[in-house]
């Protein structure tokens, strides 16, 4: 049993030590005709390709209204080293050519043909291998301009009159479908939050389809003018002042009613007890006793705001003698 060992042992030492270089070697072919057998090996691999739409000439008025895809996908076959190697950039993008279509719809087809691929490889399929197009003739129109806005102005406030925009009009000019759908241009949002009362200018920019262009090109000047909201606002009962003389008076009606106009915003603030309807006397009817009729004005009326009506608009003012003093017939 011992020696039966000791054989086992002596053979698989040979077989490790005995012609340990040309075993070396023996391994080292194994390995190198596996290597080039299996970079050899036929494997795929997808690439995504740019696409490039050629157009018609401008003098044909015609453009392509359906969406051409950004990339096709294209799936290439060749040996395992050389596809490893390859990268989306070295297929040029592939050119998609509707310059000689015609109006209406047709199918365009990506050809094997038409990709630049590297040499070593083929093509084993393209995605998607063909598209729609849709050419429509060029149409030109003359259209408004049409001013978008958002948000509202400050509590109390208007626009006087309408928005004002240069140029008012423009020239439109696209694809018939799209062009013949228009019945203004919009142009971007212009934000009423941010006016405040006065004079404002701004310029915005044209809100436009794909495929729409417009001359002249450019933005467009808005201009618009805020003012606070215009009220009227009646005061009834008020007491009339006299002023003017030193006399005691009487005031016949001593109350007047007023009719206030102005903006909303200061007719909700005003101060009632501030507003005095006052008659003022001058001069020689300042002085001597007796009836005299004199025209209502209104003070104490703050900027904005003025007395359209005042009812009745004239009273009669009776001064008396000062006090102390005894009238005389004739008086």
């Amino acid at each position: 049993m011992e020696q039966l060992l000791e054989n086992v042992r002596r053979y698989v030492k040979e077989a490790f030590t005995l012609n340990l270089g040309l075993k070396a070697i023996a391994l080292v072919i194994a390995v190198v005709f596996f290597v080039v057998i299996r970079s050899q090996e036929q494997v795929e691999r997808w690439v995504d390709v740019d696409v490039v739409v050629k157009p018609p000439a401008p003098e044909r008025r015609l453009t392509m209204t359906s969406e051409a895809p950004a990339t096709v996908r294209l799936f290439l076959r060749g040996p395992r080293s050389w596809i490893g190697q390859a990268k989306p950039g070295d297929v040029p993008a592939v050119v998609m050519d509707v310059s000689e279509r015609g109006e209406g719809a047709s199918t365009f087809y990506f050809m094997v043909d038409m990709f630049e691929i590297p040499t070593g490889l083929s093509v084993v399929r393209v995605t998607p291998d063909s598209i729609r197009v849709k050419m429509e003739r060029v149409v030109a129109r003359h259209l408004p301009v049409e001013v978008k806005t958002t948000g509202e102005l400050t509590r109390g406030a208007e626009l006087v009159d309408r928005l004002t925009v240069v140029p008012a009009e423009l020239d439109v000019e696209g694809a018939s479908s799209k062009v013949k759908a228009l019945r203004s241009i919009e142009t971007e949002a212009l934000d009423l939050t941010s006016m405040g009362v006065g004079d404002h200018t701004r310029d915005l920019p044209l809100r436009l389809l794909d495929g729409v262009f417009v001359e002249p090109r450019g933005d467009v000047r808005v201009t618009l003018k805020v003012r606070w909201t215009q009220g009227q606002r009646r005061l009834t009962g008020l007491d009339v002042r006299v002023v003017g003389t030193s006399l005691p008076a009487e005031v016949r009606p001593p109350r007047v009613s007023v009719m206030l106009a102005g903006s909303t915003v200061a007719l909700e603030k005003l101060d009632t007890a501030a507003v005095i309807p006052t008659v003022r006397l001058l001069g020689e009817a300042a002085s001597k006793p007796g009836m005299h009729e004199s025209g209502v004005e209104v003070l104490g009326l703050p900027d904005g705001v003025k007395a359209n009506v005042i009812s009745p608009d004239s009273v009669q003012v009776k001064l008396l003698p000062p006090a102390g003093r005894q009238r005389k017939p004739g008086d």
